[in-house]
């Protein structure tokens, strides 16, 4: 076999390859949702708290199984139905073999951050990398949870600055705002229709994040928004599962690359 009929195998069978990888959708992780306030599940906001926990299941990879809640039992029936674990994680076998998604809820039912120990962070890391759902309530930007979202290096540990609401470190917005309407990302996760509005509590005042911070992490599909606060989310999550499209897998770009370099020595010797 010539040189070149060497490369032009080698170029398809990286063809072959890329239309395998690209052509079927990639699922690195599942889908992880920033929980701007209890309101959307604790606060008798129904339908809209069924249709939330209900899209932890549906953008789960085990879409038939439970949703576990971590702390308090949240407003909303999920067509899966919902175990209590009574503020204790169970291990990462029990929870892959028992749960589509864990709503991470605080014990005393409002309104700060749930309490997780590291090894807890640990396992729902590694959850939501097999592909399974993970909604943080009341998030307030807590380091333990820095391995959940990829925060990492020199931001480790700085998130809280940019939440804003109760207990945030950015105190720019007050503690009493409201508004919030489903963002595309919510309709397409059965929220409602886009611009309609999520029920109002009169005085809302639990978390916004900041996305010009989260947005590095892939916290750029919203699900539920406030117009009137530029650059704040209430609700945001990282487009896992069916919420964002499919990118090629490092896998399928070494491929391109081998098949662009190929393409370039043959023009090369055509020339």
């Amino acid at each position: 076999m010539t040189f070149r009929q060497t490369i032009r195998r080698m170029l398809s069978v990286a063809a072959v390859g890329l239309g395998i990888v690209v052509a079927q959708p990639v699922q690195a992780a599942g889908l992880l949702i920033l929980e701007g306030s209890d309101a959307q599940t604790y606060h008798q906001l129904d339908p809209y708290s069924t249709n939330f926990l209900n899209g932890l299941a549906t953008y789960s990879s085990a879409t038939s199984l439970p949703i576990a809640v971590f702390g308090f039992d949240p407003v909303g029936a999920p067509t899966v139905g919902k175990v209590s674990l009574g503020g204790i994680l169970p291990s990462l076998s029990t929870m892959l073999s028992s749960y589509s998604g864990i709503y991470l809820d605080e014990a005393g039912n409002c309104c700060s951050e749930p309490s997780i120990s590291a090894a807890d962070a640990t396992t729902l890391t590694a959850f939501l990398a097999a592909g399974r759902s993970v909604a943080i309530e009341n998030y307030t930007g807590g380091s333990v949870f820095d391995p959940i979202i990829g925060i990492s290096g020199a931001a480790a540990g700085t998130a809280n600055q940019f939440v804003a609401g109760y207990q945030g470190g950015d105190g720019s917005l007050g503690n009493c705002f409201d508004g919030n309407i489903v963002a595309p990302g919510g309709s397409a996760y059965g929220l409602g229709p886009v611009g309609s509005a999520v029920p109002n509590l009169g005085c809302f005042g639990h978390q916004d994040y900041k996305a010009s911070f989260f947005d590095a992490y892939g916290l750029t599909t919203y699900i539920a928004t406030n117009p009137s606060l530029p650059d704040y989310n209430v609700v945001i999550s990282n487009g896992g599962g069916g919420l964002s499209e499919a990118v090629p897998e490092p896998a399928s770009m070494a491929l391109l690359g081998a098949a662009l370099a190929g393409i370039g020595y043959i023009r090369r010797r055509r020339a």
